[in-house]
Protein backbone atom coordinates (compact mmCIF):
# COMPACT_ATOMS: atom_id res chain seq x y z
CA UNK A 1 0.00 0.00 0.00
CA UNK A 2 1.18 3.51 -0.75
CA UNK A 3 2.36 5.88 1.99
CA UNK A 4 1.45 9.05 0.10
CA UNK A 5 -1.82 10.38 -1.32
CA UNK A 6 -2.47 9.71 -4.97
CA UNK A 7 -4.35 12.89 -5.86
CA UNK A 8 -4.55 16.54 -4.80
CA UNK A 9 -7.03 17.67 -2.18
CA UNK A 10 -10.59 18.34 -3.29
CA UNK A 11 -10.88 21.86 -4.67
CA UNK A 12 -7.91 21.94 -7.03
CA UNK A 13 -9.72 19.72 -9.51
CA UNK A 14 -12.86 17.61 -9.45
CA UNK A 15 -12.33 14.23 -7.77
CA UNK A 16 -12.07 11.22 -10.03
CA UNK A 17 -11.75 7.43 -9.98
CA UNK A 18 -9.62 7.37 -13.14
CA UNK A 19 -6.45 5.30 -13.44
CA UNK A 20 -3.05 7.01 -13.29
CA UNK A 21 -2.66 6.67 -17.07
CA UNK A 22 -5.68 8.94 -17.39
CA UNK A 23 -4.68 11.37 -14.60
CA UNK A 24 -4.66 15.11 -15.08
CA UNK A 25 -1.48 17.19 -15.09
CA UNK A 26 -2.16 18.47 -11.57
CA UNK A 27 -2.61 14.92 -10.26
CA UNK A 28 0.61 13.74 -11.90
CA UNK A 29 2.60 16.68 -10.54
CA UNK A 30 1.20 16.00 -7.05
CA UNK A 31 2.22 12.33 -7.27
CA UNK A 32 5.72 13.18 -8.53
CA UNK A 33 6.26 15.63 -5.65
CA UNK A 34 5.49 12.98 -3.05
CA UNK A 35 7.59 10.32 -4.81
CA UNK A 36 10.57 12.71 -4.89
CA UNK A 37 10.17 13.56 -1.19
CA UNK A 38 9.78 9.88 -0.27
CA UNK A 39 12.94 8.91 -2.18
CA UNK A 40 14.88 11.75 -0.54
CA UNK A 41 13.91 10.43 2.92
CA UNK A 42 15.14 6.95 2.01
CA UNK A 43 18.55 8.31 0.99
CA UNK A 44 19.07 10.15 4.30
Amino acid sequence: MSTFPMAPQVGLEPTTDRLTADSSTTELLWINLYVFEYQAQILL
